[in-house]
């Protein structure tokens, strides 16, 4: 039977979000969110360590909006952006962790996504599987 034996999360963000109003004329606002996740698990049985599965996933956003305080519907800038970058590597035995076996990179302009990119060469040991942002074991190992 395979267990999960070690998984390590780590988190990181940054939120900036000024507000301004200037000469009573406009509203001006800028925000930007930063957000990153690594998760490490190791899994193993009763001989030991049988592989390591790595998740990093990043997302990076900024928006700068402008409208008259007179006229609410008179926009005078808006700008948003954004990208999305996530990683999966496994290490079964002598495999390489370092390049990934599976990358997704999005980017956004304006609410549409402008490019996209997906590679996907994972093969999933021991029934231990990437499911949404953590781990699973499929049934017919479990038990």
């Amino acid at each position: 039977m395979v267990g999960l034996c070690a998984a390590q999360p780590y988190y990181s963000y940054s939120i900036g979000f000024p507000l301004k109003c200037q000469d009573n004329k406009s509203l001006f606002l800028n925000a930007s969110i930063n957000l990153s996740r690594a998760l490490t698990a190791r899994f193993e049985d009763a001989t030991g360590v049988l592989g390591v599965i790595e998740l990093n996933n990043s997302i990076s956003s900024a928006a700068v909006y402008n409208r008259s305080s007179v006229n609410h519907s008179q926009v005078n800038l808006e700008s948003a952006n954004s990208s999305e970058h996530y990683q999966i590597s496994t290490e079964t035995g002598g495999s390489d962790r370092e390049t990934g076996c599976y990358e997704k990179h999005l980017t956004a302009s304006r609410g549409y996504i402008s490019s996209a990119f997906e590679h996907n060469t994972c093969e999933w040991p021991f029934g231990v599987y990437v499911c949404g942002s953590t781990f699973c074991i499929s049934e017919s190992t479990e038990g």
